[in-house]
């Protein structure tokens, strides 16, 4: 297996259809050399669901490695730095499902907060790794879900709701039986988890023009002066840059789906000002709002496939 570099992370921002539940990835392009071409981790805003169709190789962690086989479904939170090396001089066939756990719970059980969270920071501990073989209905409902958003048939937002509220009650399930038996595979989160909870609070609350490093630290139990250092050092951009590209993120989305002005789009992710949100904007991208509203297909990859550098022995 072919060492892998580990100077670099990628944030990779996945946006789910309206009024869908999922995002899913499949198909023949999904056949590839992972690996080959990427020189460090990525992680997500999601939480990304993988199943091996075809292909050996390894999972590669910040802090280890684990082997992939055809059968090996894997369950990766967002903010989990991680990356997929195939077999040298090999392909293997992946297919992925990318989702919001947070929400699904919150409609499953509107009215109890306190089951909510313990869910959902249960989900969020660990990434975990699964096999067909001892695992078969968790295997079949990534399989169904992923046939129901590559078809579109009649109906199919309604059944990939239920189905998508009924994987995340079996992950549920496994990761208790995970913490009573220790009968499952798991790995402890990355370095990442020092500020974890400060991209959490950013992802649910850009939209809030009082946000401060100083209520991030405290959220995290570090110091402001603490957290700036850690903050960069795992991600190569202040915490305020970090924001803003949040911020210039849901804005893209919020511009590609309505007719809003800049002054609403602005106000509604966060920005004090439209210059503040047009200078940011050109900053992060080389283009103006405007110039990315009337043609938004021919620069929609900037932001989505926006790279983070960070420290060399990161």
């Amino acid at each position: 297996m072919a060492k892998k570099k580990k100077d670099s992370i990628e944030y990779r921002y996945y946006e789910i259809g309206q009024d869908e539940y999922v995002l899913a990835l499949f198909g023949e392009s999904w056949i590839r050399d992972y690996g080959r071409d990427v020189d460090g981790f990525h992680f997500h805003n999601l939480m990304e669901i993988g199943i091996c169709h075809e292909g050996h190789g390894e999972m590669s962690y910040e802090e280890g490695k684990t082997t992939y086989r055809p059968g090996t479904i894997t369950i990766i939170p967002q903010n989990i730095p991680h990356t997929t090396i195939s077999e040298e001089g090999k392909k293997s066939f992946w297919e992925y499902l990318f989702l919001d756990p947070a929400q699904l719970v919150r409609e499953v059980y509107p009215d109890d907060e306190v089951f909510q969270r313990r869910v959902v920071d249960q989900l969020n501990k660990t990434h975990l790794t699964f096999y067909k073989d001892s695992c078969r209905q968790l295997y079949q409902m990534i399989e169904l879900l992923i046939y129901e958003m590559e078809h579109k048939e009649k109906h199919y937002k309604r059944v990939t709701r239920g189905l998508a509220e009924a994987l995340i009650m079996e992950l549920y399930r496994l990761c208790m039986q995970e913490k009573s038996e220790k009968s499952l595979r798991a790995i402890s989160h990355s370095n990442l988890l020092l500020i974890n909870d400060a991209l959490d609070y950013i992802n649910g609350n850009y939209m809030d023009s009082g946000l401060r490093v100083e209520m991030l630290a405290e959220r995290c139990g570090l110091s402001e002066t603490h957290f700036r250092r850690v903050f960069k050092e795992q991600t190569n951009m202040t915490p305020g840059e970090y924001v803003n590209l949040v911020r210039i993120q849901h804005a893209c989305e919020i511009m590609r789906k309505s007719s809003m002005s800049m002054d609403e789009v602005s106000n509604s992710v966060g920005f004090e000002s439209t210059t503040s949100f047009t200078r940011n904007f050109k900053k992060l991208l080389n283009i103006t709002p405007y110039q990315w509203k009337k043609h938004p297909d021919n620069y929609e990859g900037k932001i989505l496939e926006y790279n983070v550098s960070v420290l060399k022995g990161w």
